[in-house]
């Protein structure tokens, strides 16, 4: 139980959600390090204080006025209602900006007090919410274009909800029929004294056929505020929006045209190619420029209607819609563009009363006789299109920039036998911006398919596994190509299938529990599971460790749908962990001073701060590391400025270069009083690291012999190259025996490379069961016993160790086998060094056969054999002399 609430307690300190819980007196009883920043404090400075108390302790801190402002509402409303409560708030980040946070506030009672506290859960939607702005923002330009439109167009515009309650009434409604949009808005169509009695029966029943989400036209008689009954065309579509849907309403006064029979085609046209655009905007979303063109065709009686759009890869115009027949040459056409160019170039509307080529309108063998170098001749009527007389073989042109929001993202063309009235011509310019809009809704959908793909290609190419199943089946319907490599198994073999399908039932077993576990957990708080380590066996790698989160994905409603995990594969890491504590150990009792330095400012080297530095350095200058962490160089070491070694140590982190220098201190004679050698090497983060033992001896040495030394060669892996350049065995062995660590000589004697021994245990390097384990038949001891009794704690040393190497040969060793500590003192490897003393142990034992010959030869000699040392004293007198003297 403690585990699960320290589990607990580490996932709520650690989450990148918020989390507070206060009493009824809106005291905080816990709070997480983000809930926390959110007043700009840390948690301790929160927790066991009411908000009243933080303001009075921190009057100056803006974040926590502005948060508690937001808080406290919540809570009282919680604590007043016992309802859950949802909040959006606006938080001051630590570096200015403001973040969004989405806040849950649940009441709970407490099981022993019976007293109520809320819970508050918040989530950072920052860029969501901001998204959504933008969106919502672009939704309210698009819809104040397109009342806009209304209010400039010649139709009343008039919008009902799905109640079929006015919400929009434009300013030609108002003029129509005289109410102002204070009088109309939020009223009912039945609330209206805008339909003749005897029309009503008939108006419900359009109602009737709206409400079932279809659009319709009607021609109604209408009463206007004065009394005064006219005659209006109503074009009703149907707008939705989710599961919602709106009525727009084009209303036409065609009072005047049942008066003007001549007017009433051409109105009919226009009111319907409007109506018929917007239907095609409406039915159309995938591919709208079509049908748009086709609804001007039949409703204008025009000869053709096109819609060009930018290729910006080419920076070219491009015709992507057209409808219509007519004679369409190489002369017409470039005509066309020229005038799309110009357009586009001007983002104006452009008119031609009439153009005509040579061969326009003639049969074809007429037109063969005609010169190939036929030219457009404009008859340019811009100032008064509608009185300009035009024959039956001339065109009239009329083009319209589609812009929105100041973006030009098309150009609409009409081409016309007939000219264009200037009511038509206004029409033309709302229908324009209609499909204007229409096209940036196009644009806005294939980003928004651009957006999927792209996330898509991202889960595809994260350097980490992504897996998601379906929360009833638990079956997979996500697997991307990094979660391929860490399992080896393929998203097609993956995807529809379960944990049983693919993993031994013992791990399928384990990760269904952990799926069910978060699927039934509320989730009104977070249920995000973090496995730190988990053992998985791979078909291709074998045993692997993952680090694995997995979370909830929840539907509107709050119930999962999916669980989503993302998990990596970290055994090398946790290899490379244990290196790591290896090489600390290693520095630690290497005989080798270590200091690193931090220079502060790059341009200043006084400002190089000791921050590290090992047990061997203290050996060799006397000063304790607790005294001279956090100094400068300079205050440690004074004397060093003026043999300019500072300024080295700066150069090095400038440069990424690592250098070499002699530190000698002489006394009056020149002899040698102190000399170290140094090698400065840079390491990241503006630091430097200065490696340096004691050559004092051999300095002496060099003058004394007058023979240089070669120094060693140094890198920034000094340590292993000590290790590898020493013909001592170094090895370390891990408590289940396998090799971590094996220098060069060691590998070199029992036939191995490095990278062959490091993993494997003695037996699956060769080595017999008896040298191993022992023997005590054989009288062999067996080096396991020794290693065991190391990972005990004792310290093994064996100065006569027999060992038959690769070559065949046996060598004779002296070894010593020592445990090695984690920071936390537990013992996690043996470190055994060997050193070979065959030669000595041979020449002790020659030695010890030449005394033995030596003395069985002066045995017998009759005289007196006697040997001297230097100093003249006897060490050794033959048995002779015990004859001659009478005397033992």
């Amino acid at each position: 139980m403690q585990e699960v609430i320290n589990s607990l307690q580490s996932l709520f300190s650690n989450s990148v959600d918020a989390f507070l819980e206060c009493d009824r007196q809106q005291k905080y009883l816990s709070i997480n390090p983000i809930a926390a920043a959110w007043m700009g404090l840390e948690a301790a400075e929160v927790v066991n204080k009411t908000n009243q108390e933080l303001l009075k302790l921190y009057p100056n801190n803006p974040a926590l006025k502005n948060i508690i402002s937001q808080i406290n509402s919540c809570l009282q409303q919680v604590f007043i209602t016992g309802e859950k409560k949802l909040a959006i708030h606006e938080v001051t980040a630590a570096d200015g900006g403001i973040k969004i946070y989405e806040t849950a506030y649940t009441p709970a009672v407490d099981a022993s007090t019976k007293q109520m506290r809320v819970l508050g859960v918040g989530r950072d939607i920052t860029r969501h919410y901001r998204w959504q702005q933008e969106k919502t923002q672009q939704l309210r330009r698009s819809n104040h274009l397109l009342w806009l439109n209304a209010a400039n167009s010649p139709l009343a515009m008039v919008g009902w909800d799905e109640n079929f309650r006015i919400v929009q009434w434009s300013k030609r409604a108002q003029e129509i029929f005289g109410w102002t949009s204070d009088d109309m808005l939020g009223k009912q169509f039945g609330d209206l004294d805008l339909v003749c009695e005897e029309d009503r029966e008939a108006v419900s029943a359009i109602e009737l056929e709206l409400a079932s989400g279809n659009g319709n036209t009607s021609i109604n008689q209408n009463k206007t505020k004065s009394g005064q009954v006219i005659w209006c065309r109503w074009f009703n579509s149907i707008i939705r929006s989710g599961d919602t849907f709106t009525v727009l309403s084009l209303v036409e006064d065609i009072t005047d045209r049942k008066r003007l029979e001549a007017e009433k085609a051409q109105a009919s046209r226009l009111t319907a190619m409007v109506a018929d655009v917007g239907i095609a905007l409406t039915k159309h979303p995938q591919d709208i420029l079509l049908p748009c063109c086709e609804a001007m065709v039949q409703n204008l009686d025009v000869a053709s209607a096109e819609i060009w759009s930018l290729n910006s890869q080419d920076n070219v115009w491009e015709l992507q819609a057209v409808s219509g027949i007519y004679s369409r040459t190489g002369d017409r056409a470039r005509f066309i563009e020229n005038k799309v160019n110009s357009i586009a170039k001007q983002q104006k509307p452009q008119f031609d009363c009439g153009f005509e080529l040579n061969d326009f309108g003639l049969p074809e063998a007429e037109s063969a006789a005609t010169t190939d170098n036929s030219e457009i001749a404009i008859i340019n009527s811009r100032q008064n299109p509608e009185n300009c007389q035009i024959p039956k073989q001339i065109l009239t042109f009329a083009g319209y920039p589609l812009i929105v929001e100041a973006r030009l993202v098309g150009v609409m063309v009409i081409i016309s036998h007939q000219p264009l009235t200037a009511p038509f011509q206004e029409t033309l310019a709302s229908v324009a911006d209609i499909i204007a809009l229409g096209i940036e809704r196009k644009r806005a959908e294939s980003e928004l398919k651009a957006a999927k793909a792209f996330l898509n290609s991202v889960v595809e190419n994260l350097p980490v596994g992504v897996f998601a199943k379906d929360a009833s089946s638990l079956k997979f319907v996500l697997w991307n190509k990094a979660g391929e490599t860490i399992a080896g198994v393929t998203s097609q073999e993956a995807i529809g299938k379960n944990d049983y399908d693919i993993y031994p039932k013992e791990q399928a077993d384990v990760f269904t529990a952990q799926d069910r576990e978060i699927l039934t957990a509320p989730h009104n708080q977070s249920t995000v599971k973090d496995i730190a380590e988990e053992p998985i066996q791979t078909r291709h790698k074998g045993m692997r460790i993952l680090h694995t989160r997995k979370v909830p994905i929840l539907d509107a409603q709050g119930h999962p749908q999916y669980v989503l995990g993302i998990t990596e594969d970290i055994t090398e890491r946790r290899q490379v962990d244990e290196s790591v504590r290896l090489y600390d150990q290693i520095v630690e009792n290497m005989q080798i001073g270590l200091y690193v330095y931090h220079l502060e400012n790059i341009d200043d080297d006084s400002t190089l701060r000791a921050i590290a530095s090992n047990p061997a350095a203290t050996r060799f200058t006397g000063l304790e590391m607790a005294d001279v962490l956090g100094m400068t160089i300079d205050e440690i070491f004074p004397n060093l400025r003026s043999k300019n070694i500072p300024q080295a140590f700066a150069s090095v982190i400038l440069s990424q270069k690592a250098v070499e220098l002699e530190d000698i201190d002489c006394d009056e004679s020149g002899k040698i009083t102190r000399a170290f050698s140094i090698k400065a090497f840079p390491l990241p983060n503006n630091c430097v690291g200065v490696a340096f033992e004691n050559i004092t001896a051999r300095k002496c040495l060099e003058l004394e012999l007058q023979v240089a030394l070669a120094q060693t060669e140094r890198s920034e892996q000094l340590l292993r190259t000590v290790i590898d350049k020493t013909s001592d065995w170094i090895f370390a062995k891990n408590k289940q025996f396998s090799y971590i660590l094996a220098n060069k000589s060691f590998a070199q004697a029992i036939g191995k490379t490095v990278s062959e021994i490091l993993g494997k245990s003695d037996l699956e390097l060769g080595f017999s069961e008896d040298i191993i384990f022992g023997n005590s038949a054989k009288n062999i001891r067996g080096f396991r016993t020794d290693e065991s009794a190391v990972l005990a704690g004792e310290t093994i040393h064996n100065p006569c160790d027999a060992t038959t190497i690769a070559d065949g040969s046996v060598h004779i060793f002296d070894t010593q086998k020592l445990p090695l500590r984690d920071a936390d003192k537990n013992i996690f490897a043996v470190l055994a060094f060997a050193h070979d003393i065959t030669e000595r142990h041979q020449s002790q034992e020659d030695l010890r056969r030449s005394e033995s010959r030596f003395r069985s030869l002066v045995a017998n000699i009759p005289g007196v054999v006697y040997r001297w040392r230097c100093d003249f004293s006897t060490s050794f007198i033959s048995e002779a002399i015990y004859l001659l003297a009478g005397y033992p």
